[in-house]
């Protein structure tokens, strides 16, 4: 089962915030995350520890390794540890549970540690390994639908029990499976008690809520109280971050089987042939029940592509021809990223982002993207840049409906100008947007991974550019 929350954390358009003289604070407003009956959360060691109850089960535990201080830490000798500083904390009508990842030197799975207490009772330990191929570990941070059927095994843990011998369990003598009876993906939801992991993207990222009771081959199951299921979690780790890392959501892109392919024939490569032409192209990027398509933008004469903005559109790629096009994202670019979030519905947010295929100044082939970071941040910039560049009285006199299309024209213009100011337009645009909540990504000549391109040394006279390979 499935849950699309509706939440809106939009931006208000920054033409009408500048001319109603609004405060900076309002292009952005939250509501209420999630309306489902279970919450989840993300918390660290301080949240453990204020649980009693929890405290009294991991310390009559073998699998924690604790110091003398009777603090939890990493067993560097085995190389085997239980991550305490980022948690899955699951709330549900009548259960609580704690989904730890273990962390192991292969990585070969997904391993989890589960901690559930059923009706306020004692927890009760589990050991999970979840069996995902790398695309599916990357949709467990989105809202993306995951098959888990026949892909996790289960064991029930004694208190004596270390967390090699756990491990050693997963030989399958006792073949035991989980057997999932409900299942929910949801938006992670802020919390409020002390330990909370919490951060402006917390409420775009997502978990896969698991409700199921655990089936061995020997015709045994662990039958459970919670009415559809034994054990309740969210799997957990597998390169998952928080706040979510773009790069995870821009890589599955580089493709021709994932995302909206970019490699495709039809696409990046059809559109390079393109360069030379005085006008732009362009694709809009929609997804529609999982599946992404890429429906063609009407070609124009001009330096300005016109894109499609809707509830199932979460970005665009398009072209700057060569030589007349800049090389780098224009203001009205950047200015898109307001309008794909503004429609877009909420559970395709995280996705939203821009992609540019150009000519560099020396002819060579390159292809960019660019991604909100902070929502916050981002509308506060826009505003401010607004402001200081363009007064009403520019304003003064023009239609009502064509008063954005001036403003934006007079942004571009002044971003021409810094461009102008700096050959490198990659060093130009982050000299520009280097604190505006976005980040600038290029993709490599093989597009097989992208780097995040920042300032070094951003407060010296000559700043160069820092490319970061995605990882």
């Amino acid at each position: 089962m499935k849950n699309r929350i509706k939440q809106i954390t939009k931006f208000i358009a920054v033409y009408a915030l500048l001319m109603l003289g609004s405060c900076a604070e309002e292009l952005y407003k939250d509501e209420p995350l999630n309306q489902s009956k279970i919450k989840v959360s993300y918390v660290n060691e301080i949240a453990l520890e204020n649980n009693n109850l929890l405290m009294e089960k991991i310390n009559n535990s073998a699998l924690f390794k604790k110091n003398a201080m009777n603090r939890i830490i990493t067993d560097t000798l085995t190389g085997y540890s239980i991550d305490t500083d980022k948690v899955k904390y699951i709330v549900g009508e009548n259960f609580n549970s704690y989904t730890f990842e273990i962390v192991t030197p292969q990585q070969t799975y997904l391993d989890n540690l589960v901690l559930i207490s059923k009706n306020g009772g004692e927890y009760k330990p589990y050991a999970m390994r979840y069996t995902l191929t790398e695309e599916e570990k990357l949709k467990l941070y989105t809202d993306e639908y995951i098959d888990f059927t026949n892909k996790c095994k289960a064991a029930e843990i004694d208190n004596g029990e270390t967390l090699e011998e756990i491990l050693s369990k997963y030989s399958y003598n006792e073949d035991c499976n989980m057997v999932y009876t409900w299942q929910e993906t949801i938006t992670i939801t802020p919390c409020t008690i002390d330990g909370c992991l919490n951060s402006p993207w917390a409420s775009f990222s997502y978990g896969h809520v698991l409700i199921g009771t655990l089936v061995c081959s020997d015709g045994g199951s662990s039958g459970g109280d919670m009415g559809s299921g034994d054990i309740g979690t969210s799997p957990h780790g597998g390169g998952g971050d928080l706040p979510p890392n773009p790069c995870l959501s821009l890589k599955k892109h580089l493709s021709t089987t994932t995302g909206v392919k970019l490699k495709a024939p039809s696409m990046v490569p059809a559109l390079k042939l393109t360069l030379n032409q005085t006008g732009e192209n362009g694709r809009s990027l929609v997804k529609n029940n999982n599946i992404y398509t890429t429906p063609t933008l009407a070609p124009t004469p001009g330096l300005a592509i016109i894109a499609s903005y809707g509830a199932k559109i979460f970005g665009s790629v398009h072209t700057h021809p060569y030589p007349s096009g800049a090389p780098m994202f224009s203001w009205t670019d950047v200015y898109s990223l307001v309008l794909f979030n503004n429609n877009v519905e909420a559970s395709l947010i995280p996705e939203v982002v821009i992609f540019l295929v150009c000519k560099d100044a020396n002819g060579a082939d390159q292809l960019y993207a660019l991604k909100i970071d902070d929502e916050a941040v981002f509308a506060d910039a826009l505003t401010a840049d607004i402001q200081a560049n363009i007064s009403p009285s520019e304003l003064e006199g023009i239609p009502e409906e064509q008063k954005t299309e001036k403003m934006l024209g007079l942004m571009d213009k002044e971003l021409t100008l810094d461009y102008q100011r700096s050959p490198d337009k990659e060093l130009g645009f982050l000299k520009k947007f280097s604190n505006f909540g976005i980040s600038l990504y290029k993709a490599n000549s093989t597009m097989t991974n992208w780097s995040k391109l920042t300032l070094q040394n951003p407060a010296s006279t000559n700043p160069t550019v820092l490319p970061i390979p995605c990882k």
